[in-house]
């Protein structure tokens, strides 16, 4: 895993996306991709955590303060197809 990871946020919270009932944040290590897709997130900046000087669980930890899971995008995936790939394969929730 990276040293470092990014999230999407908007006005100072980490963004959630909805799918299917889920709450999620999305967590990459691929800025410029998190970057390409603050529009499809509804988000307007990127956060940088740095993990040598946090605990590896602070994205859990901010995902949980807007009542969201976490979700890391997978090395080589877009944030794009990941959202794609979440739709097709996550089950409704109510």
């Amino acid at each position: 895993m990276s040293e470092k990871l990014f999230l999407p946020y908007l006005d100072d919270q980490p963004v959630v996306t909805e799918i299917k009932g889920h709450r999620l944040v999305i967590v990459s290590e691929d800025q410029q991709d998190l970057r390409d897709s603050l529009e499809i997130l509804g988000a307007d900046e990127v956060v940088e955590i740095d993990l040598v000087d946090s605990y590896p669980d602070t994205a859990e930890i901010l995902a949980e303060k807007v009542e969201a899971s976490a979700v890391f995008t997978p090395e080589g995936v877009s944030v794009g197809s990941m959202i794609l790939s979440l739709q097709d394969s996550l089950p409704w929730i109510q």
